[in-house]
């Protein structure tokens, strides 16, 4: 709308036009302004507000649900190589990462093309053809891929082998290992839960066994194997306590004023026992005390080895022990000790036809 025109300073106004003489037209043109409602306007706005909380929330949720939409990180099963015994466990861990992951493996031919990634060998030249083919038909039908697979390695004999080895499974480490060893053999047969209490209950160790006999054996299969792994796991902790007990009861408290951690002295093995017996001989010669008769195993085990009776050495026997013979040429050597008789006179010993001479008693 343009401006009105302001008349300059000292210019003659014009005068105001009378209503009366006003024509039809200028009195249709002007027409009275309406006047605005406030609260209306309040209201427009308090609803333009509405809808505008309304929408940040809707936000809101789009970025929570593309936030909570995200997979988390799940570690890749082992690879494949055609193992019979291992196709099993590889379906599962593969099951198990498209559950944990929807929106990473969405289709069908993603799972499939998953599964072929992790084959090896002799399996990964079955499924060579499905994802060079973009048209196989088993490249758009997981479940019919995965029945293919299995057709080829899963193993026909199973049930027969778990029967076997369950008749013969026995714990013979902790409850839990034994636990653990049951249910996977017993996870292809159709058992109800009174088989497995008695199967398991069987395999059981004895002492197990009295305990669960003391306070009464559990109803169902999963209180049962909670029951023994309870009483195993206290039995095991009572051993330990007890081997504690008994070695601190065995080696007792130290002496007083002596070392409380003094390495004990090791026992003299039976080649240095050997070897005193054998230099006992030497060692009465020199002049030592003197040692005891020897023994009967001692002598024995002389005799079988050839040893000499009187030292123990080998290659002489006693008749002709030089030990022996030095022994006894120092024992003649020595000089004779005059007797003492009871009056005090020394009797003095003479060779050949000489005469013995007794000293006078001397007289008080």
């Amino acid at each position: 709308m343009p401006p009105k025109k302001v008349p300059a300073p000292g210019a003659a106004a014009d005068p105001a036009p009378d209503p009366e003489t006003r024509s039809d037209d200028e009195n249709d043109d002007r027409t009275d302004t309406p006047d605005v409602d406030l609260e209306e306007l309040l209201a427009q706005l308090e609803e333009a507000r509405t809808r505008l909380a309304a929408v940040d929330e809707e936000l809101a949720r789009s970025r929570q649900a593309a936030t909570a939409s995200r997979d988390p990180k799940v570690p890749k099963p082992p690879e494949f190589s055609g193992k019979v015994s291992e196709f099993r466990n590889f379906m599962a861990q593969c099951t198990l990462t498209f559950t944990m992951c929807p929106n990473t493996y969405p289709t069908h031919e993603q799972k499939v093309l998953f599964v072929i990634s992790l084959l090896r060998g002799p399996a990964f030249n079955w499924a060579r053809d499905i994802p060079e083919q973009p048209d196989h038909p088993l490249r758009h039908d997981y479940p019919t891929f995965k029945i293919a697979l299995g057709n080829l390695y899963l193993d026909r004999n199973l049930q027969a082998i778990s029967e076997a080895k369950l008749s013969q499974l026995r714990q013979t480490k902790s409850a839990a290992t034994y636990a653990v060893d049951f249910q996977s053999l017993s996870a292809p047969l159709d058992l109800n839960d009174g088989a497995k209490c008695l199967l398991f209950y069987q395999g059981l160790k004895t002492d197990v066994k009295d305990a669960i006999a003391t306070i009464g054996c559990a109803a169902t299969f999963v209180s049962l194997v909670d029951q023994a792994i309870s009483i195993d796991q206290r039995k095991h902790q009572r051993s330990v306590e007890d081997k504690k007990t008994t070695s601190s009861t065995t080696q007792g408290p130290p002496p007083s004023g002596s070392k409380p951690f003094s390495k004990p002295q090791s026992k003299p093995s039976s080649s240095s026992a050997s070897a005193n017996v054998t230099s006992s001989p030497a060692a009465s010669s020199s002049g030592s005390t003197p040692k005891g008769p020897l023994s009967d195993a001692e002598k024995a085990r002389r005799k079988q080895k050839g040893l000499c009776m009187y030292c123990g050495e080998p290659n002489h026997i006693w008749a002709n022990c030089p030990r022996r013979l030095t022994h006894a040429a120092k024992v003649n050597s020595l000089p004779a000790v005059p007797p003492y008789t009871p009056t005090g006179s020394v009797i003095t010993v003479q060779s050949g036809n000489e005469k013995s001479q007794v000293a006078p008693r001397s007289e008080a």
